[in-house]
């Protein structure tokens, strides 16, 4: 029974994937929000992350409105022909 996975990563130049682990139920919970740990946790994790959300390619896809730049949408198209 074949099917499809989607795995997505981001990786910093210096290798950097994402920070310590945070259990899942330690990060969400509404009491845990103010947690100086997840909140720590939070800030790496968007840090890392942040040149994803002004790329046009993935506003797009998410549909979360339009893109402030198009930097980078060139090696997203190069990465698809490759999966």
């Amino acid at each position: 029974m074949a099917g499809k996975v989607f795995f997505s990563v981001t990786m910093s130049l210096d290798g950097f994937m994402a920070p310590e682990a945070v259990p899942p139920e330690d990060a969400f919970p509404p009491e845990k929000q103010d947690d100086p740990d997840v909140r720590r946790w939070m800030s790496k994790w968007a840090e890392l992350q942040a040149w994803a959300f002004p790329q046009r390619w993935f506003r797009e896809n998410l549909k979360l409105g339009e893109a402030r730049e198009a930097a980078g949408d060139r090696d997203v198209r190069i990465a698809e022909r490759w999966t």
